[in-house]
């Protein structure tokens, strides 16, 4: 019979460090420079000790992973409790440093049926605490029902998607207008003034 070989702790600053390691590389060299090799270099370990943490680089990836959508979901659900939850979700989705790495592990995705299924576990939690909190503002709104509480998150997530794979080709022109126009369509959606309007009442 074949013994489980030990594996490193599942709670450690090391497991941290190499998952760390992982987004550093994906950021830098993308999927295709990702080995255990690579990630130990980034973690300053040999590559031994990745595979003391993690059996295979599938593993490691869809840990990886896990780890960063347990957090997106915290930040998630911060974002829905504020008084401005749309404004707080596109804050939350244009931070540049998750551009790249969705775009890598989502690469990743069509190599890796784990990481898929994790991917898709993911976008539905998500999906359903926004459609639980936004329910109650698009009421307030007395939009058509056909403008369900997904419609203004997946916008969002949509646009900030778009802006993020052109941003990485190096195509920018016309992000800080669609930016802007973003940005009048919450204020008008949830009740908020323009800054210079605010600044100007307060004067």
């Amino acid at each position: 019979m074949r013994l489980k070989r030990r594996m490193g702790p599942p709670n450690s600053a090391s497991r941290d460090a190499i998952f760390d390691a992982v987004e550093s590389v994906l950021r830098q060299d993308g999927y295709a420079g990702l080995s255990a090799r690579r990630v130990a270099e980034e973690a300053g370990f040999n590559h031994q000790t990745v595979y003391y943490y993690f059996e295979t680089m599938e593993d490691l990836v869809v840990s990886a992973f896990r780890r960063r959508s347990d957090r997106s979901l915290k930040r998630l659900e911060a974002a829905l409790a504020s008084d401005r939850p749309l404004h707080e979700i596109w804050n939350l989705y244009c931070d540049p440093t998750n551009g790249r790495l969705n775009i890598e592990f989502n690469a990743l995705a069509m190599r890796n049926e784990a990481l898929r299924a994790e991917i898709i576990n993911y976008l539905e939690q998500s999906r359903s605490l926004q459609e639980a909190a936004l329910a109650p503002l698009l009421a307030q709104q007395r939009l058509p029902t056909e403008v369900g509480p997904m419609v203004p998150a997946m916008l969002i997530l949509f646009i900030t998607n778009f802006l993020d794979r052109e941003a990485a080709l190096g195509v920018t022109k016309g992000h800080a207008q669609m930016e802007a126009f973003v940005q009048w369509c919450l204020r008008r959606f949830e009740l908020t003034p323009h800054p210079a309007a605010a600044l100007s009442e307060q004067a």
